[in-house]
C-alpha cells in the first residue's frame, strides 16, 4: 500500500473511532459538562456499601448525570444547558443539583441516608 493511502487510512480509523464514542451523547454534556466524586462522608458510620446501594439507586434514576463508580467513589459526569453562567457559579448550583437527587434517592429508599455521602468538584 502507498504510504500515503496507509496515512490516510489511519485518520479515517481515528475520526470513525472518536465519532463513536460520542454517538448517542449530547454534544452539550461533552462541552458543558461539570464533573463531581461523590464520597463518604467522614463524620458519619456509613455501611461498608453504601456507594454500591446509592450508585444502583442513581444508575436506574433518569437525569442530567451519569454515573460510575471508580475506587472507593462514585464519579459523575453532570451537563448543563446554561452555557452563560460564571463556571464556580454553575458548579455550587450543579453541585446542589447532585445533592438534590442524592437526597431524593434516599428518601425513596429506606436502607439510604443523604447524611452518608459528600459531593466536591472533580476538575
Amino acid at each position: 500500500m502507498h504510504p500515503a493511502c496507509a496515512a490516510q487510512d489511519a485518520a479515517n480509523a481515528r475520526a470513525e473511532a472518536a465519532q463513536r464514542s460520542t454517538r448517542g451523547r449530547p454534544a452539550a454534556i461533552h462541552l458543558r459538562a461539570m464533573r463531581f466524586r461523590i464520597t463518604s462522608h467522614t463524620g458519619y458510620d456509613a455501611p461498608a456499601d453504601a456507594m454500591d446501594q446509592l450508585l444502583a439507586s442513581l444508575s436506574g434514576h433518569r437525569s442530567k448525570g451519569r454515573f460510575r463508580k471508580v475506587g472507593r467513589e462514585i464519579r459523575v459526569v453532570w451537563g448543563s444547558e446554561d452555557g452563560g453562567w460564571d463556571r464556580p457559579e454553575r458548579r455550587e448550583l450543579e453541585r446542589e443539583q447532585v445533592l438534590d437527587l442524592i437526597r431524593e434517592r434516599c428518601r425513596e429508599e429506606s436502607s439510604l441516608s443523604a447524611d452518608w455521602y459528600a459531593v466536591g468538584p472533580l476538575d
